[in-house]
């Protein structure tokens, strides 16, 4: 709702506040599942990019891949996310491309372990080591360290990816036959 308000309010600004405030407005639809709003939106910034935010472009990418794994297209998100990843590296937005790398995860990327592992030693804060484990976790297929990785997020206040890491982590169980642990990842997964 601040988002909505935000936009509307610099819309007749020419710094190109509304578009800044619209890459997020545009993501935070899709995550909510308001796909023809997030759209409908991601639309109007396509067409009213401000040369201002230009260091806005990986996130703008991000906001589309959101789009597709709302839309059910789940592939194509983790292409757009893994684009926008590589966008930010090549500006050397390092954290953005941790961010864009947590997303690609969060649609079932399993190649990116060894990128996160060199940012670790490049980024600083929580999310970046966070995501490291999320993505070796998958590489091992250790529904344990997904579990744990789960509370991690959850403890971080980013309940999205952390129902998406217990969702891998179900995942992970019923591979290796272990109903009880897969029915309780599952069950946080729900819950959160």
């Amino acid at each position: 709702e601040c988002l909505r308000s935000a936009v509307a309010d610099f819309a007749d600004d020419t710094d190109g506040a509304s578009y800044n405030f619209g890459i997020d407005y545009a993501e935070a639809l899709a995550r909510a599942g308001e796909v023809d709003a997030a759209a409908d939106t991601l639309s109007h910034l396509q067409r009213d990019r401000h040369p201002a935010h230009a260091y806005r472009e990986a996130h703008s990418y991000l906001a589309a891949a959101w789009l597709l794994s709302a839309r059910g297209r789940t592939s194509q998100a983790r292409a757009a996310a893994l684009e926008a990843a590589g966008i930010a590296r090549d500006n050397g937005q390092l954290a953005r491309e941790v961010v864009c790398l947590q997303a690609a995860i969060q649609f079932g990327d399993r190649d990116s372990a060894s990128r996160l592992a060199e940012l670790v030693e490049l980024v600083e804060g929580p999310r970046t080591a966070l995501v490291a484990r999320w993505a070796a976790a998958l590489n091992s297929h250790d529904g344990e360290a997904l579990v744990g990785v789960s509370h991690d997020l959850e403890g971080m206040g980013d309940l999205i990816a952390a129902a998406d890491a217990a969702a891998h982590a179900a995942t992970e169980f019923r591979r290796q036959n272990r109903r009880g642990p897969a029915l309780t990842a599952g069950g946080r997964a729900g819950l959160l």
